[in-house]
């Protein structure tokens, strides 16, 4: 593979994007439900003699208090989904817990495919399969569980039903950017101007994070499809293709999305790498890599020569 450039990249100004971006504020609440059991534990550590001052933490036994409960795995894989989307469809602000995407990919193009929207759905189903589970969460924390844990059962181990609703919830919120500088009022002119200055440094600071953020969500897939996209030598010595999962392309072709729409500084280097890797993937499907000799080797050709035009991360 080729190497990186060590490029630098410009993040010495930071651009005002408040008219451009809009954030959203995640808040969701789960309830993991692994407990260690004091007691057990304790008579683990004293019928195998264990001689160590982190025993629990090496022999410890941890209950699964609601492992027998369906309806609570559904709620444990559909926040997993929420925090992985919500996450790959953004961009970090800083340390702040608001994370950003430009206008168009919030709206999206009608009603249904904006993140926003995306984000409302996936709201709306985790409080369809909450109000599933509310309703039978005594039983089973009262009646089912006795019989799966036995005497390892201890009631006090598990919530009460309104603390149970209060540990499940979902909010979204919608966030403006300010602007890099406004009026203040009551303050002269000179100390305007130093806190604009105080203020304009660390933007800076925090565009190189989201910089640096947009660079590796490229970087990485890119890296990963051309190690995939390779040969290997088996146990017996024979030269055979590298497998992959049909993510591999689709995984490019999101990010590819986001960074024609999010490169917040129209960084010219991501404009050319996005670009030609949208002409490399043009009418590339994954089956087509794996059954078209040429069509793999020109593609892992075309992303080789994409990496080696993208800098490293040391800015």
């Amino acid at each position: 593979m080729n190497m990186m450039t060590t490029t630098a990249l410009n993040t010495s100004i930071a651009p005002d994007i408040s008219s451009s971006f809009l954030g959203i504020n995640l808040n969701i609440g789960d309830y993991r439900t692994k407990k260690l059991d004091s007691k057990v534990t304790k008579q683990i550590i004293d019928q195998y003699g264990v001689n160590s001052p982190k025993a629990k933490e090496v022999t410890g036994l941890y209950k699964d208090l609601m492992g027998h409960c369906e309806e609570l795995t559904t709620i444990h894989t559909h926040v997993s989904a929420v925090r992985r989307y919500y996450t790959n469809a953004t961009l970090p602000l800083g340390n702040e817990k608001t994370r950003i995407c430009s206008n168009p990919r919030y709206f999206g193009s009608n009603q249904t495919d904006g993140i926003w929207n995306t984000l409302e759905a996936m709201q709306s189903d985790f409080y369809k399969f909450k109000g599933i589970l509310m309703p039978m969460y005594e039983h089973m924390r009262d009646v089912e569980a006795p019989k799966v844990f036995g005497d390892m059962y201890n009631r006090a181990d598990y919530l009460s039903l309104e603390d149970m609703d209060k540990r499940l919830y979902f909010t979204l919120e919608t966030v403006r950017i300010p602007p890099m500088s406004h009026p203040m009022q009551g303050i002269e002119k000179e100390r305007q101007e130093a806190i604009d200055e105080l203020i304009a440094k660390q933007n800076v600071e925090v565009f190189k994070e989201m910089k640096r953020d947009m660079f590796m969500r490229l970087i990485t897939p890119l890296q990963n499809m051309s190690l995939r996209l390779d040969y290997s030598e088996n146990d017996k010595g024979e030269t055979v293709k590298n497998g992959f999962k049909d993510t591999l392309v689709t995984n490019v072709y999101s990010i590819l999305d986001l960074l024609k729409h999010d490169n917040f500084d129209d960084d010219p280097i991501l404009t050319d790498a996005v670009k030609k890797m949208e002409y490399a993937l043009q009418g590339v499907t994954p089956d087509g890599l794996r059954h078209d000799e040429v069509l793999r080797s020109n593609t892992k050709r075309q992303v080789d020569d994409v990496l080696s035009t993208l800098p490293t991360l040391g800015f």
